[in-house]
């Protein structure tokens, strides 16, 4: 298994955008897996074992294909984050109970915005 490093960032403030994780059968990125059954995980931490700081709440859009969903962040509980530089991975669990991965890997960086965007009166 191969370990893929997806560094993100997130703003303060900002909406953090949803986006779409595929699972493949084989290394060529050709045949998609059916992950029926299965159970995604994702969590941003600053280090493995410490409070958790964010739950990405991923959820299987399209499971024939092996679609993963890691949904939007709304812009209200961004601003709740604390600037840092945190780490993220993507497990599954099998229909089993046995748990799979790190799929994918990477920084997750939580950032203020410079433009603050006062209504002017």
């Amino acid at each position: 298994m191969t370990t893929v490093v997806h560094n993100l960032t997130l703003y303060r403030g900002i909406t953090f955008d949803s986006f779409l994780i595929y699972c493949f059968e084989d290394d060529e990125l050709t045949i998609p897996k059916d992950i029926t059954g299965w159970t995604p995980w994702s969590e941003v931490r600053a280090q493995p074992d410490d409070t958790l700081i964010l739950d990405l709440a991923p959820f299987i859009s399209n499971a024939a294909i092996g679609e993963v969903t890691i949904p939007e962040v709304a812009d209200e509980v961004t601003i709740t984050l604390t600037d840092g530089k945190n780490k993220w991975d993507f497990t599954m669990e099998d229909p089993t109970g046995d748990r799979h991965g790190p799929y994918i890997r990477g920084s997750f960086i939580i950032k203020s915005k410079i433009t603050q965007g006062v209504p002017a009166e």
